[in-house]
This record gives C-alpha cells, structure tokens and sequence, in this order.
C-alpha cells in the first residue's frame, strides 16, 4: 500500500511517493510546486508529521518504529 515510513506508520499518505518510473523531475518539480502553492497541502502534511512524532513519541524512536515496522509486517 505504502513504501515510505511515514505513510506506513500513520497507514494513510503524507508524503507522494515517488518510486521508480514515477522519480523524474517533472514530477518531483509538480510534487513541491504544491507544498509551496498549497497552504493546506502543505498544513496537511505538517499536521501528518505532527501526527507521526506525537505516535513514536520524543524518547526512543528508533525502538517504536521498530516495534511499529515488526507489527506492520506481522498483520
């Protein structure tokens, strides 16, 4: 469904992810047009990374994440 970790921990797009044929300039130019037109899209993922660190939480990171990963792969 996702491959970034921020969109897989939260289980919902923050971030466009652009993955092989999708990685070209054109669409990485399109991507941060809209984060610098878009006051709402760009909200949206501040708001989405606000999200992500209020769920690992500001003390051990790295061991949620893995607990989170462990759990995603595991369902």
């Amino acid at each position: 469904k996702y491959i970034s970790l921020v969109n897989l921990i939260l289980d919902k797009k923050i971030v466009s992810e652009l993955v092989q044929k999708k990685m070209n300039s054109k669409n990485l130019t399109h991507e941060i047009e809209i984060l610098i037109n878009s006051e709402l899209e760009r909200n949206r993922q501040i708001q989405g990374f606000a999200e992500l660190r209020k769920k690992l939480g500001n003390k051990s990171a790295s061991k949620n994440v893995a607990k989170l990963a462990f759990k995603l792969l595991n369902d």
